[in-house]
């Protein structure tokens, strides 16, 4: 699914920051500002 929104969205090329994420954290996609979708995010301990 994830694959799917960023070939639709067009940022494909970007690589993903895992490492940067901390828990909590949430991947949220936007298109002109506006919030589209939640896609994942790190459940926090």
């Amino acid at each position: 699914m994830l694959g799917k929104l960023l070939k639709k969205s067009k940022i494909a090329d970007k690589e993903i920051p895992t490492g940067k994420l901390q828990p909590g954290d949430a991947w949220v996609l936007f298109l002109k500002k506006k919030k589209v979708v939640q896609v994942d995010y790190l459940p926090a301990p």
